[in-house]
């Protein structure tokens, strides 16, 4: 005999308790929220489904927060160096691909498998209006140049002609874009870290 309504005997506190135990148990996850109606389903395999996605989500927060830190402080070291060089240029571009990361698609396999951008950040919230055209350009920069080869932004063409006795190819293309400035790409990351901190604590 079953009383899953509590109409023989009032269970719902030991049931709560087994429930929440059995979840840290097996799978490792404390401090779930008891208060049901917060849930979408309040099935077992719901709340399941619900914890797991938003413990996927706070992690992937976490990683987004350490990538900006990444990018912060190749940034900052990048400022501090007086002698520019290759390493420099490589680190620098390195930062500007960390700081964008959490703004593009993630193709991996996640939880949330209905929605395949779940994890793209959008643009920080209470940015300047210069904020958000440095904050777009690197992620151009991003996408055409710095972590992909795109032909378009070259614009290259092959050249083939004569020189001398035997016959030369060659490539003429456009230079590519400056970076930005590296103080103002500090400020940046700074104010979009604000805001990930921000969201971390709520």
């Amino acid at each position: 005999m079953f009383d899953s309504d509590g109409t023989l005997i009032e269970t719902m506190k030991i049931d709560e308790e087994c429930f929440v135990r059995s979840f840290k148990d097996v799978f490792g996850f404390a401090d779930i929220d008891t208060d049901w109606s917060h849930y979408s389903h309040t099935t077992d395999s719901g709340i399941f489904r619900d914890v797991f996605t938003s413990d996927e989500t706070y992690i992937h927060l976490d990683e987004c927060i350490r990538s900006l830190n990444e990018a912060w402080y190749v940034a900052q070291e990048v400022r501090r160096t007086a002698q520019k060089s290759a390493i420099t240029a490589a680190a620098y571009r390195y930062a500007l691909v960390a700081y964008a990361r959490p703004y593009t698609n993630a193709d991996g396999i996640h939880r949330n498998r209905k929605n395949r951008n779940a994890y793209k950040r959008k643009t920080p919230e209470g940015l300047a209006t210069e904020e958000i055209a440095l904050h777009n350009e690197i992620l151009r920069l991003r996408n055409k140049i710095l972590a992909h080869s795109d032909l378009t932004v070259k614009d290259a063409k092959l050249y083939v002609g004569p020189y001398g006795s035997k016959s030369k190819a060659v490539i003429g293309s456009n230079i590519q874009p400056s970076l930005p400035d590296v103080s103002a790409v500090i400020s940046l990351i700074e104010h979009s870290l604000d805001v990930l901190y921000e969201e971390r604590t709520q």
